[in-house]
């Protein structure tokens, strides 16, 4: 209900959280401001979930929480001694990079571009808390981009994953017997 020291609740939801980078501007340090970065790795999280599935082995699993949580890992590694949202950002961008060949590189320009952490965002300068400037800006297709089929809309009977993909698909049948005839259109 954003009681505590959160203004609002996490969520994918933007009625229900509302955070984008320009909000930095006008959010007490540290806690407002994080709140912002936070909803933004918020919704990373729940896109790679979205994408690669939830795997409640949270030391060896394979899922997209496993994976994003190696990303924003192996991303405080890349990142500047005082970083920015903006260096945040192309950290875990660069991360993906040197770990996957940029497998997920629309998926995360997406995240971050419906936050305002587009390409022509600005953290301006490091001595300031109130001049960032937010774009919605996303970068041209990059080599990974697919374009993206939506899930069926009985979850629980079929589910297609990873998705998009330009690799192995993968397709869960709960709940059926029987022969089954799949074709795939790209």
């Amino acid at each position: 209900d954003g009681t505590g020291i959160r203004t609002y609740p996490y969520s994918v939801n933007m009625a229900v959280n509302p955070f984008t980078f320009a909000r930095t501007n006008t959010q007490a340090v540290p806690h407002g401001v994080g709140s912002v970065w936070a909803t933004i790795l918020w919704d990373l999280a729940w896109a790679y979930v979205d994408k690669y599935g939830f795997d409640s082995n949270k030391f060896t699993g394979t899922g997209g929480n496993n994976k994003v949580m190696r990303l924003v890992l192996d991303a405080l590694k890349l990142q500047p001694c005082s970083p920015t949202f903006v260096s945040g950002r192309d950290a875990i961008i660069a991360a993906d990079q040197a770990t996957t060949g940029g497998q997920d590189f629309c998926m995360i320009w997406e995240v971050f571009a419906r936050r305002g952490l587009g390409v022509n965002a600005s953290s301006g300068s490091a001595s300031s808390a109130t001049d960032q400037v937010e774009d919605f800006t996303r970068p041209s297709p990059g080599p990974n981009c697919t374009l993206r089929a939506d899930y069926f809309s009985n979850e629980d009977l079929i589910k297609i994953y990873p998705n998009p993909t330009k690799g192995i698909l993968n397709i869960a049948v709960n709940g059926f017997l029987g022969d089954l005839n799949v074709t795939v259109y790209d």
